[in-house]
């Protein structure tokens, strides 16, 4: 295949065909580019499939094409309001299908969080703990501020669900629950190492509770750009919780 004029795309391509299992750090390694770098640019292993399906590279895999299709509608209508009707005739398959391959709406609302949100960049970092603190906070909180931004509607059901959207409610919050302990897990070994101070689910909660009341608080009827909101945010954080030094 002619290459992407995307090294990254470009490698990954190259990568898949010598290594089908590999990972976010191989590939930054063998892009030349750091971890954190990579992530700014995709979240996980199927923003880069996606990317190259997009690019004409790769066929995207029904479930990926699903994943987009509920991503694009969800997106436009609100979580809420998305049918699996609705996802089925954007992803150009049939209902049943995307029934055969998630089982029902919560399973692709829970396969969609683990592949596409902040969440399956958390199952990055915590494959890796290390790396920049500042720098890696930065990529998920721009990534978590850009997800919350593009899906406000859910955030606004959860303070006042109907009857019929508690059932997503109750989902959604179980899985923000998953994530936070995914953060708590990452921070705790930067406690571990001296870059922060505190309890690491106290300040899961606090860095979660801030990217949520950002975009809550911010003016629906104007632009919000992820990585401006994404640096404040970062540095109230860590002005608050880094350890003595550190950073200075």
């Amino acid at each position: 295949m002619p290459p992407t004029d995307d090294p990254i795309l470009d490698t990954a391509r190259d990568l898949s065909q010598r290594e089908p299992g590999w990972t976010m750090a191989t590939l930054a390694r063998e892009a030349g580019v750091s971890r954190a770098t990579l992530y700014r640019r995709f979240p996980n292993r199927a923003a880069i499939v996606s990317a190259l399906a997009r690019s004409g590279d790769n066929p995207a895999d029904l479930p990926t094409r699903v994943l987009d299709a509920f991503e694009q509608v969800a997106a436009r209508k609100g979580i809420a309001a998305t049918t699996i009707a609705d996802v089925a005739d954007a992803a150009g398959c049939s209902v049943a299908t995307v029934y055969r391959h998630f089982a029902s709406r919560e399973g692709l609302l829970s396969a969609y969080a683990t592949a596409r949100t902040p969440r399956a960049l958390l199952d990055e970092l915590n494959l890796d703990p290390s790396g920049p603190l500042r720098e890696l906070l930065q990529v998920l909180a721009t990534h978590a501020v850009a997800h919350l931004a593009a899906h406000r509607a859910a955030l606004g059901i959860a303070f006042a669900p109907s009857p019929e959207e508690r059932p997503i409610v109750a989902h959604l919050r179980a899985l923000e629950a998953e994530g936070r302990t995914q953060l708590a897990a990452w921070l705790a070994h930067r406690v571990a190492a001296g870059e922060l101070h505190g309890d690491p689910s106290a300040l899961a909660r606090a860095f979660v509770g801030m990217l949520a009341a950002n975009v809550l608080a911010h003016d629906a009827d104007h632009d919000l750009d992820p990585a401006r909101e994404a640096a404040a945010i970062v540095d109230l954080f860590l002005d608050g919780c880094a350890a003595a030094g550190f950073g200075s």
